[in-house]
C-alpha cells in the first residue's frame, strides 16, 4: 500500500502520468497512463515491458484520474468539453485474507460525457461525477 500513496503522491506533483499498481501475494504489476498534450492522446505502457505499449486517441490534452480502485481511467478534456474513459486492464478482487489480480488489455470504453469545460471529478459509490464549470451543471456516469 506503501509504493500506492507514493505512486499517487508523485502523480499529483507531475500531473501528466497515472501508475496503477496491483499486488497479489508477491505478485506486481505497474501499468503507468501517460496523457500526451502536444498531441492528444493517452499511452499506457507495463513497466516490466516498457516495448508494449497501448495508444488511445482522445479529442484534446487530457487530464487523466483513476477511479474504481485503478480499474478505470477518466480523460477530461476541458479545452474540448469532453471526458472519455479508458479501462485500465488491471483488476484487484479482494477477498478478505487474501486479493487475485486479473490482468487484460486496456482499453477506450464506447462511453464519453460532453458538456461546458469538465473539471472536477469525483468518486462515490460506484459512480462518477463530473462538473461542468461553463454549464454549471454535473453529469453521473457509471463506467
Amino acid at each position: 500500500m506503501f509504493r500506492r500513496t507514493t505512486a499517487l503522491a508523485l502523480l499529483f506533483s507531475a500531473g501528466l502520468t497515472l501508475p496503477v499498481i496491483a499486488d497479489e501475494a508477491g505478485k506486481t504489476h505497474w501499468r503507468v497512463f501517460i496523457g500526451d498534450h502536444a498531441s492528444g492522446k493517452i499511452t499506457a505502457l507495463d513497466l516490466d515491458q516498457p516495448e508494449k505499449r497501448w495508444s488511445f486517441d482522445v479529442e484534446g490534452p487530457a487530464r487523466i484520474y483513476a477511479f474504481g480502485d485503478g480499474q478505470g481511467i477518466a480523460a477530461v478534456q476541458g479545452d474540448k468539453n469532453r471526458v472519455d474513459f479508458l479501462k485500465t486492464g488491471v483488476v484487484i478482487e479482494s477477498h478478505g485474507d487474501h486479493s487475485d489480480i486479473e490482468v487484460s488489455e486496456p482499453a477506450k470504453l464506447p462511453t464519453a460525457l460532453t458538456g461546458g469545460y469538465p473539471v472536477h471529478v469525483v468518486e462515490h459509490s460506484g459512480l462518477l461525477a463530473v462538473n461542468f464549470d461553463k454549464d454549471g451543471r454535473a453529469a453521473l456516469a457509471d463506467v
